[in-house]
């Protein structure tokens, strides 16, 4: 096949440029920079801003798939609705220009009602999605970037393809501290719990996604994470190990802490200072990162015929 990958020079697209030549695609790269010559594989690089413009050129290239993975990781509200949902937009606009049909768009676990759920709860495909206005900035671009993929095989004739959710990705030199605790400027943070930390390696969702793009998935959405997912003291010694978790840092309860991060959202919520609180500790950011889950990929595993990889560390 021939596929446009979109956020090639990222931390993910990186592995699924990789995957891609490795099954002898021929890759078409877009993103924002374009990589150092030495790092760069033998491939087309295609160096666009997507949230300027749609992207050049999509008509009459043969693109046969488009593997979606730019978005924006942090920033302001504008900034990661450009970065995200604009994007987006321009993409799925020159897709349906160009005729191209298959789409893998990669959205998040972080999109889901976390709130509502009790602890333990199993968190699958079958979750509910959040509600905009009660989530982060991030959680609610990635929603409006999964409605628009959505969007996109329900109105387009002959679209197929998938939307994949994946959990936290990590590799052997990165990995997030999302779930451990709370961490900014002096607040150090940590929970404690009996839950799962969903964690994908990035391989095995290179994997995936390269899996996906070659099956007849109709739009559907799966969840990505690996097996045998670790529990707080196994992210905590993963975490320390790559030297990311801050210093100092004071572990509680993961109830006590939530009991703390909802009194002080009700206070400064009256007092107009919400956004003085840290994400983390609004009621869906607590949810989603620290409030004890379990976590499925076995719809994954049986439509891609995935298998994750090597255990987490």
């Amino acid at each position: 096949m021939k596929i446009l990958v979109t956020g090639a020079s990222g931390f993910i697209g990186r592995y699924v440029v990789r995957e891609a030549l490795a099954r002898d695609h021929e890759v078409i790269a877009l993103s924002r920079r374009q990589p150092d010559n030495t790092a760069a594989p033998p491939m087309r690089w295609l160096q666009h801003d997507l949230a300027a413009s749609e992207p050049p050129m999509l008509e009459g290239m043969g693109i046969d798939a488009v593997l979606h993975l730019a978005a924006a990781l942090d920033g302001t509200a504008e900034e990661q609705h450009s970065a995200t949902v604009l994007a987006t937009q321009h993409l799925l606009s020159a897709m349906r220009q160009a005729g191209i049909r298959r789409l893998i768009g990669i959205s998040s676990i972080a999109v889901l009602d976390y709130p509502p759920l009790p602890a333990m709860s199993l968190i699958d495909e079958a979750t509910p999605r959040g509600d905009s206005p009660r989530m982060g900035i991030y959680a609610r671009m990635k929603l409006a970037q999964e409605l628009l993929f959505e969007n996109f095989f329900n109105s387009s004739p002959g679209a197929n393809g998938a939307i994949l959710r994946p959990g936290l990705v990590y590799d052997a030199r990165v990995l997030f501290a999302a779930h451990a605790g709370v961490f900014k400027g002096p607040l150090r943070l940590c929970v404690s719990h009996g839950g799962e930390v969903p964690v994908i390696a990035v391989t095995s969702l290179a994997r995936a996604i390269l899996d996906a793009a070659a099956l007849e998935l109709g739009g559907e959405i799966l969840q990505l994470v690996d097996d045998n997912l670790p529990d707080l003291a196994q992210y905590r010694s993963a975490l320390q190990s790559r030297g990311v978790l801050p210093a100092g840092a004071v572990c509680l309860p993961w109830r006590l802490v939530a009991g703390m991060a909802n009194a002080s959202s009700s206070v400064l919520g009256k007092a107009g200072l919400v956004h003085r609180v840290p994400e983390a500790l609004l009621a869906h950011g607590f949810a989603a990162r620290l409030k004890p889950f379990r976590y499925a990929n076995h719809r994954a595993k049986q439509r891609l015929g995935w298998t994750p990889g090597k255990s987490f560390a």
